[in-house]
């Protein structure tokens, strides 16, 4: 009957509701501020030729047909790499390159802030792994002094939870002193950040000097997917050390279609890119002088926080019940003593609703 196992999960689920850190799932709220669909692309339809539904096995057996090569050859020139490699979501991008990359015996610095897909990588790496003070670039060069061998730096373009931007154009400037690997995670930027709207390795003008670059299909771009865009013959070597990518089915012809016509359909979203800017504008005055909100005033990810937790579920709810939909953000995703609102805007947030979000808090 496996009662023991049922009621040890049941047992883990009691201990942090104990804590009053229990997640559970809820349906989107109206008003949203939480979702990443900064351009508003989600909800619109892609228009896409009816293909092959499966891919049949994974890229090494069968899975690696046509469509899908042709994809990972309209993105290279697409995001201005010499190879990308596509996979059905950012997590598996992150944890097949990290893992990848640490099992083989590269050394990893890493922002001690960067996604938990790539922390969730380097787990029984081979390699000494490093954290470095998040966008500390003083510490990360002390760090460098005493690394030998092959290793990577890794940072985000921007970071998720606390709304401010990678310095990515500072860590490009310490090639020119050492010899490390750059790899930037681009998922919050790509689609709408810098000239070219590749992220905020484009915006400081350091594309060339990136390595790797990852880029997500599930946000801006409204769709679903990540590749890897390289500098190098990054596909070879996940072909033969990436086990996910390895012992995974290879995603379909169809979804292949649904990546290229969202890519196609991004580089016509200039209006909704300006109307991001916009509305990023109307918050920033509308939570001037006003206490506890963070990031980056060119972001749209924002939080607030007041360093009380019984007093920011009380203000969730009190969003909640009025249809605005901004999520407690709890440990273990943030540490504990640093819970927030989080706080997600796009091109078709109104004034109003603005307004609204920004009194309540």
């Amino acid at each position: 009957m496996a009662n023991l196992f049922w009621q040890y999960l049941s047992d883990k689920l009691e201990v942090r509701a104990a804590s009053g850190l229990k997640r559970q799932l809820q349906a989107p709220l109206r008003i949203d501020f939480s979702s990443n669909d900064y351009l508003g692309l989600a909800s619109r339809p892609l228009e896409t030729n009816l293909v092959q539904s499966g891919a049949g096995a994974s890229r090494l057996i069968s899975g690696n047909h046509a469509q899908l090569v042709a994809l990972e050859q309209y993105l290279s020139v697409f995001y201005r790499c010499r190879q990308t490699v596509v996979f059905e979501s950012g997590y598996s991008a992150n944890h097949t390159l990290f893992s990848a990359l640490a099992q083989q015996g590269v050394g990893l610095l890493y922002d001690e802030l960067v996604h938990a897909s790539i922390r969730d990588g380097l787990v029984g790496a081979r390699a000494k792994t490093w954290a470095f003070k998040h966008n500390d670039i003083t510490h990360l060069e002390k760090l460098l002094l005493k690394i030998q061998g092959p290793v990577a730096v890794v940072t985000e373009g921007l970071f998720s939870m606390d709304g401010d931007f990678g310095h990515v154009g500072d860590i490009a400037t310490l090639k020119n002193r050492y010899d490390f690997a750059l790899i930037v995670d681009e998922a919050h930027t790509t689609g709408w950040r810098g000239p070219n709207n590749l992220g905020q390795s484009d915006f400081a003008g350091a594309i060339d000097d990136i390595d790797i670059r990852i880029h997500t299909f599930g946000k801006a771009l409204g769709g679903a997917g990540a590749c890897l865009a390289a500098q190098g013959e990054l596909r070879e070597f996940l072909v033969n050390y990436g086990r996910p990518l390895i012992y995974s089915t290879a995603i379909s012809p169809a979804h292949c279609e649904h990546i290229r016509a969202a890519h196609e359909r991004i580089l016509m979203a200039a209006e909704e890119r300006k109307k991001l800017k916009d509305v990023i504008l109307l918050f920033n005055a509308a939570i001037q002088n006003k206490p506890g909100f963070y990031g980056d005033l060119q972001s749209p990810i924002r939080f607030f926080s007041n360093g009380d937790l019984e007093s920011l579920k009380k203000l969730a709810e009190n969003l909640k019940s009025q249809d605005i939909d901004a999520r407690l953000i709890l440990s273990p995703t943030v540490p504990i003593g640093q819970e927030r609102i989080r706080i997600c805007l796009h091109q078709f947030n109104t004034k109003q609703e603005i307004d609204l979000l920004v009194s309540d808090t």
